[in-house]
């Protein structure tokens, strides 16, 4: 062992603290040394230790206002290899930033603040006799550990007296190897041998023997051969008992003369504790050799030694001494005075301020990194720690064919598991194939944070599915339940598909009223499974209904007793036997088969879900197209990510929602392997892969834990299931085989911070640990750590241990993130911002996926009232009017706008327009949508044979005035659109109303300027603005700061957005407070129309100006009776004009008033008619309302996303009738403005 360099160990107490600092370091200083130095201390002790490497001033512990642990750029520059040494772990590069300036003086003994040397002690070796050094003090892997108590370090005298003080306080121990002494280990242990133990001695043991002669047995023990001088052969050590019980020749065996050290103690402090701690390490000492220590009078000296890291100095007189201040150690007995303790050996006091965890909270590392490294392909789910900080944590990523044996996420609130199925969906989406669902059921932002952080990663939305169940306008996603055509087209017998249908209801049942109330009317279970079967007859029944035919047939049993008609004469015979026993018993049995019928009308939104009955191909035997439909077969051949959000729900209603949308996903992916069409496998790296929020209650239903969960990895589907903690599946306390049966089907264990049962501790596999060690090692977990359970890697492979695995940092776009994402965020890969990839995925949505009240599925309550108003009233004209009467709506007062009638919050100005221009077949087909706009607009909807009215944009943001006169009785559901970032109908926090009573919202003046000034630029009387500029310039030339979030939450302002520029709407009650009104009219437009609107408007005015034709905007022809929002005339002699073009801005869908534009619009023949749309879901919309009005006769297929084959597959006459994009026409005019001023 080199003795070149010596060792420093450092206990510091700062001032007026309890905790203790540990400190080690190398002398001289070398970055090699530094570095070795840093290896082996974190191979020496456990995982649990923390370690960092800096800078330590031991002259500047005693100064005042001095800060020990930072160091000056002079000392940091005369370290070489320093950018060697930031690069180890630990290593805090803050300290070279946070260094002192170099000019700056450096504290020490002889520069700047002297220090006043404290009191100080210093310990020495004390021998018993002549070179006792030799000999042992007790050994740090000796120290007694008693069962019943905790254990306690050598340190602990020490550290205990260094607590009673508010001084600061230095324990120093400097050590450097001893040279080898063999050789006078050998001489020492022969001199005793022969009874001596030096020159002296051995004089006087000669001289003795001169005079008074050697007995015999004084002779035989001298030459004793059990004896030998040579190290080692006296004994080898063991045995009972501490080592210093041997002989003196025994105990210089275990010395190991070899690898010994040449030790030095000293502590400096106040004067109380340094008399304190002088019998510190008495305790050591062993028979023949000790330590103890005493006050040092010269503390100058001494404390130049402290600072200078020094051995002790050892003189002529302490040569002949039995106390010398250099201890002899061996590295077992070195150990007692240089390891650093665990937190339970710190005094009480210092513990908390330590910065230490109990050895619960020390990670699990794997004994087999190499397997760990398998885990290399797939959904990652965190990164495990290594057994060294030096290395890198290993990913864990879990393959599709990992998956599909399941995942369990368990842990309590707040411990980062939404946060862990966001990073999860994006994960498996970028590495896996197959779609994925996510339910959230807690109605918070999940959804949105996917949806941000989805875009920020991959720049669009496109294959983003977000569902609120309800949606803003009451939507669901559309499936059929009593439906077996494509159980009968996959070549499953009728008999079976019927019968699973049967059994499918009644579990549905059983979840919904209970298994133990569902068994108890076995006869109304048996008469219901029998209408079931009828209503499927082969003959007289349907391969599909409603659950609504199922309740008319149930009360023609009951009113009429007549059963459906059927051609199984014992099916007959088996409903008809019902009538004729017990009249009380047949109608007790009839009333429970309604109760359970009509129970699932309780809830509405399942009622509408059993109701719908999608259309069918006979040719392909498939669902029909061009149908709002949630197609499986199409979507399970994605890469889909379906977001399913039942958080306005109460949890029971959403649990219901979520079984059946399971068992209508577990009949697909059944059917497809039916099918035999090449389903991938997953080792090909497909799932369907299920993540579930809040999943305990769906894992009780029979279909999940029974089926799902058992037989998922033959149809490659794959759980993810998140619980607060694993009990909660079990449906009573006394499930515990269905329990554990759940945990030994679910391969891979997230657990985090919970109480942990016996069941679930006997599936976690760690050797180390038993079942009491695991359940505190799981209670001391930080929120986000998780012990991870992982599974195999194959067939005969062995499974990992439990490893500590940490969680995948905040996505990049989520909130909390980093760069987040916000509405007005651009991606240039989809050409469009995050609000509008948003709007557009939302209609996508709606109008594919869902059933919209109105459209494809009966009025909901809002439409009803709006059609038929509200109140007593009313009900004559519900109960004369038939809902299927398309034709009729409420009467409305005539006015100069009646063909535009809407409510104040209600227009269809409210979205932006965005899309292609006229001709272009390669038109961009995205839409230009506001960054708020669109969430307050109504964009969408259609009408259908229930004459309702609907649309798809957001909730009004403004205040809500009373509608006029030439507004009332109008629908006003378009109001409600898209999901904003809590998954829930977009309404801004501006459609707060202004307060009551009159009170007004207290505003600056440079905000009031601001307001009157927006509103004087939409009414174009803003000098030097127009609307192809950005608002931004309005706002920059007010004097003074406008807290734009702050006006939208008073209600004053909206913000908006056209091709990235951004533009503000004063709503109502803005222009109330400012006292300022934006001007509507002949050439001004509707009332309450929005900026974007206009916008657009006058960009569309431009455009034909720039053709060269006379441009009116808001032109009412003579024959009055309809306005449309531009005309451009051909200009004629004497002053004369023809009308050629006439064009509508539609960023609303009203059925109503759709119809009635296209009428007004066909009223002019030999006229170029323009729709311009905001993008091709709307000109969908559109068409879709006028071919149910009968106006248009072909739907072009829904992934027709050019407007020219729009234009010429939906209308005879595609050169007069034209569907025009508003966003090309910006870019147009903008080019042509630019190419002009050129």
């Amino acid at each position: 062992m080199s003795t070149h360099h010596s060792f420093e160990f450092l206990i510091h107490k700062p001032e007026a603290t309890q905790r203790f600092d540990f400190y080690l370091g190398v002398r001289p200083y070398e970055v090699e040394a530094v570095e070795h130095l840093a290896a082996n201390v974190r191979a020496m002790y456990p995982e649990r230790f923390r370690f960092e490497i800096v800078p330590f001033a031991t002259s500047a512990v005693f100064v005042d206002d001095a800060e020990p642990d930072r160091a000056t750029l002079v000392d940091l520059e005369s370290f070489e290899g320093l950018d060697e040494l930031a690069n180890l772990e630990g290593f805090d590069p803050g300290l070279l930033d946070g260094a002192s300036d170099s000019d700056a003086p450096v504290p020490g003994p002889d520069d700047g603040d002297d220090p006043t040397p404290p009191a100080m002690v210093r310990w020495s070796g004390v021998e018993t006799k002549n070179n006792d050094w030799m000999t042992l003090l007790s050994q740090f892997s000796e120290v007694s550990v008693d069962i019943e108590e905790a254990f306690r370090s050598p340190l602990s005298v020490l550290l205990e007296q260094a607590t009673e003080t508010d001084e600061p306080f230095l324990f120093q121990a400097v050590f450097t190897p001893r040279r080898d002494w063999t050789k006078e280990a050998e001489t020492h242990k022969r001199n005793l041998k022969m009874g001596t133990t030096g020159m002296w001695s051995a004089f006087k043991q000669e001289a003795g023997a001169m005079l008074f002669g050697t007995s015999e047995e004084e002779r035989r023990q001298r030459h004793r051969p059990d004896t030998p001088e040579q190290i080692g052969g006296t004994l080898s050590g063991g045995g009972d008992g501490p080592s210093t019980r041997h002989s003196r020749m025994g105990q210089i065996d275990l010395k190991q003369p070899t690898v010994t050290f040449d030790l030095s103690l000293r502590a400096g402090g106040e004067s109380s504790v340094i008399n304190g701690v002088t019998g510190a390490f008495t305790a050591l000492s062993g028979p023949y050799y000790g330590v103890e220590g005493a006050a040092v009078d010269a503390v100058t000296r001494e404390f130049e030694d402290l600072c200078e890291a020094r051995l002790g100095r050892t003189g002529i007189r302490e040569r002949f001494e039995s106390a010398n201040p250099i201890i002899v150690t061996s590295p077992d007995e070195l150990a007692n005075f240089v390891t650093v303790p665990n937190t339970g050996a710190l005094p009480k006091a210092s513990r908390g301020a330590s910065g230490g965890s109990p050895d619960a909270r020390s990670p699990l590392t794997a004994t087999d990194e190499e397997l760990l490294a398998k885990f290399d392909t797939g959904m990652c789910i965190g990164e495990a720690e290594t057994a060294t900080p030096d290395r890198p944590n290993i990913p864990i990523s879990l393959t599709a064919e990992q998956l599909t044996h399941h995942v369990l996420r368990a842990s309590t609130t707040g411990s980062g598991k939404t946060t862990a199925m966001v990073n999860d969906g994006l994960s498996a989406y970028e590495e896996l194939d197959g779609p994925i669902f996510i339910f959230d059921k807690k109605g918070g932002s999940m959804a949105t944070e996917y949806k941000r952080a989805h875009f920020r990663r991959f720049g669009d939305l496109d294959d983003v599915i977000h569902l609120p169940v309800p949606g803003p306008n009451g939507e669901l996603p559309a499936f059929p339940f009593f439906d077996i055509r494509p159980q009968v087209a996959a070549g499953m017998s009728r008999e079976a598909a019927v019968q699973e249908k049967v059994d499918r209801y009644n579990e549905l049942l059983e979840y919904v009223l209970g298994e133990e109330q569902h068994n108890q009317a076995f006869v109304a279970q048996e008469i219901l499974s029998n209408l079931i079967v009828a209503l499927f007859d082969p003959v007289y029944g349907d391969d599909a209904f409603a659950i609504s035919d199922l309740l008319k047939a149930a009360t023609r049993m009951q009113t009429k007793q007549v059963t459906p008609t059927v051609s199984d004469s014992e099916l007959h015979a088996t409903l008809k036997r019902h009538f004729s026993g017990d009249e009380r018993r047949f109608a007790t049995s009839i009333d429970a088969v309604l109760n359970r019928i009509t129970k699932l009308k309780e809830r509405d939104f399942i009622w509408r879900m059993l109701n719908f009955v999608p259309e069918w191909d006979n040719d392909t035997r498939q669902y029909a197209d061009e149908q709002m439909l949630l197609d499986l077969d199409r979507l399970l051949d994605s890469s889909k990510v379906i977001l399913v959000d039942t958080g306005e729900f109460r949890p029971a209603s959403s649990n219901v929602f979520t079984v059946l949308m399971l068992d209508y996903l577990w009949s697909w992916v059944r059917l497809r392997e039916r099918w035999n069409r090449g389903v991938p496998a997953p080792d090909e790296g497909y799932c369907v892969n299920l993540i579930i929020d809040e999943a305990a209650p769906i894992m009780q239903a029979s279909l999940v834990r029974d089926e799902m969960i058992p037989d998922a990895r033959e149809f490659a589907l794959a759980f993810e299931l998140i619980v607060h903690f694993p009990e909660q599946v079990k449906r009573d306390a006394l499930d515990t085989r269905a329990y554990k049966e759940i945990l030994r089907n679910i391969n891979t264990k997230l657990i985090g911070k919970l109480a942990i049962d016996d069941e679930l501790a006997s599936t976690l596999f760690h050797e180390e640990l038993d079942a009491i060690e695991l359940s505190n090692r799981i209670a001391s977990l930080p929120r986000g750590e998780w012990l991870a359970q992982l599974p195999d890697t194959g067939f005969m492979t062995d499974t990992p241990e439990l490893v500590t695995l940490k969680p995948l940092p905040i996505p990049s776009g989520h909130s909390d993130g980093e760069d987040p994402v916000d509405a007005g965020t651009y991606s240039p890969d989809a050409g469009m911002t995050y609000q509008e990839a948003d709007e557009l995925q939302w209609s996508r949505t709606r109008f594919s996926y869902c059933l919209v009240p109105g459209v494809n599925s009966p009025p909901d309550a809002a439409q009803r009232a709006a059609r038929y108003g509200t109140g007593p009233l009313n009900s004559e004209a519900i109960r004369s009017e038939s809902p299927s009467d398309s034709s009729t709506i409420p009467p409305t007062t005539n006015s100069s706008h009646s063909d535009r009638e809407r409510s104040p919050n209600t227009t269809e100005r409210d979205s932006v327009a965005g899309s292609t221009i006229p001709g272009d077949d390669s038109a961009d087909s995205r839409d230009d949508s506001s960054n708020e706009d669109r969430a307050d607009g109504q964009v969408g909807g259609a009408s259908n044979e229930f004459g309702t009215v609907l649309g798809t944009g957001s909730a009004p943001r403004g205040p809500s005035p009373a509608p006029s006169d030439s507004t009332a009785g109008i629908s006003d559901d378009s109001a409600v659109g898209p999901p904003s970032d809590d998954g829930r109908a977009a309404a801004d926090a501006s459609s707060e109303s202004p307060p009551a009573n009159g009170e007004s919202y207290s505003l600056t003046p440079a905000e009031q300027q601001f307001l009157r000034d927006v509103i004087a630029g939409i009414n174009g009387e803003l000098e030097g603005y127009d609307l192809t500029q950005s608002m931004t310039t309005i706002r920059n030339g007010v004097d003074g700061e406008i807290d734009e979030d702050r006006l939208v939450e008073m209600g004053y302002l909206e913000l908006q957005s056209v091709n990235t520029r951004k533009y503000y709407y004063v709503t109502p009650a803005g222009q109330d407070t400012v006292d300022r009104t934006i001007y509507s009219g002949r050439n001004d437009g509707d009332p309450f129309e929005k900026t974007v609107h206009k916008v657009y408007v006058e960009y569309t005015a431009r455009h034909l100006r720039n053709q060269g034709l006379l441009v009116e905007t808001y032109y009412e022809p003579m024959a009055g009776g309809m306005i449309f929002d531009v005309a451009a005339f051909l200009p004629g002699d004497d002053d004369g004009r023809t009308l050629a073009v006439i064009a509508e801005v539609v960023t609303n869908i009203r059925p109503d008033l759709m119809i009635k534009h296209y009428d007004d619009l066909a009223s002019f023949d030999g006229v170029r008619k323009m729709w311009v749309v905001p993008h091709t879901d709307v000109a969908h919309e559109i068409i879709r309302v006028l071919v149910d009005a009968g106006r248009l006769q072909t739907v072009p297929h829904r992934d027709i996303e050019n407007y020219a084959r729009l234009s010429e597959q939906a209308f005879e006459n595609p050169r007069e009738w034209r569907f025009v994009g508003g966003r090309n026409l910006v870019r147009m005019v903008d080019r042509t403005d630019r190419e002009v001023d050129r």
